[in-house]
């Protein structure tokens, strides 16, 4: 399936047919694309794809983002930390790799398998991609705000190293 149409399907499935309302969208990733719910929906979100959590639980007494990650074959996003936000993610399609580093170096590698979830802090070192020769994987990812006085946004993403030359 082309990026088109995976985006159209994402859009009209996961997105527009869950009734879900849209705060922010990059189409154009080198990687592939985002999609940021209002953060209204965080509740629905979390009871849809993280039921074993509450949305009072992952927010902590704050906000959440509720976002799908959707990872071309064998793109990376960038090896990055976020100062201000922790995350859960559950890929809901498709297969992904992630590395997870404590360090500015990258990490192991480990796939992570529909329906399978994993989370990490606020600086922890991450890079996720889709899997060579398979099909686009689709991530539910869950923005936990640690700064409850200053949630996070996109600008909080400081890249280490990246495919497309943007660290």
């Amino acid at each position: 399936m082309n990026k088109i149409d995976v985006l159209k399907r994402v859009k009209a499935e996961l997105v527009f047919g869950a009734g879900y309302t849209l705060d922010d969208v990059d189409e154009h990733k080198p990687w592939g694309a985002y999609y940021r719910l209002d953060g209204e929906h965080a509740e629905q979100f979390v009871k849809e794809y993280f039921p074993e959590h509450t949305a009072e639980e992952l927010g902590r007494g704050g906000s959440l983002s509720p976002k799908f990650l959707i990872l071309e074959p064998g793109k990376k996003l960038s090896l990055q930390y976020h100062h201000r936000r922790a995350e859960i993610w559950r890929v809901i399609e498709g297969n992904i790799t992630v590395a997870l580093s404590d360090t500015d170096e990258e990490g192991e590698w480990k796939t992570y398998k529909a329906g399978e979830e994993l989370s990490y802090g606020a600086g922890v070192r991450h890079r996720a991609g889709g899997l060579e020769g398979e099909q686009w994987a689709i991530v539910a990812e869950v923005w936990q705000h640690t700064d409850l006085d200053n949630p996070t946004d996109e600008d909080d993403i400081v890249r280490l190293a990246d495919d497309f030359g943007r660290a």
